[in-house]
């Protein structure tokens, strides 16, 4: 299961991700749609570690996959 809590990315004072509350089962398939600079990218790029998030947690059959911003990026 993929649950995504409360995450938030920020680049200054722009919000470019702001998801309250995401969850897939297993056993389904989904995509993402929406328009440009909606922050479908920046979603996959926090669940796969390659973009820090501002706050908020992506777990992946439990194990927490996201790490905050700690510093000024």
């Amino acid at each position: 299961m993929i649950q995504v809590i409360n995450l938030k990315k920020q680049y200054k004072k722009a919000v470019v991700l702001d998801v309250a509350m995401l969850e897939k089962p297993k056993s389904e398939c989904f995509g993402l749609e929406g328009n440009k600079g909606a922050g479908k990218t920046t979603l996959f790029g926090v669940m796969l570690d390659l973009v820090r998030a501002s706050e908020g947690k992506v777990e992946i059959d439990s194990r927490k996959c996201v790490k905050l911003k700690t510093g000024k990026e």
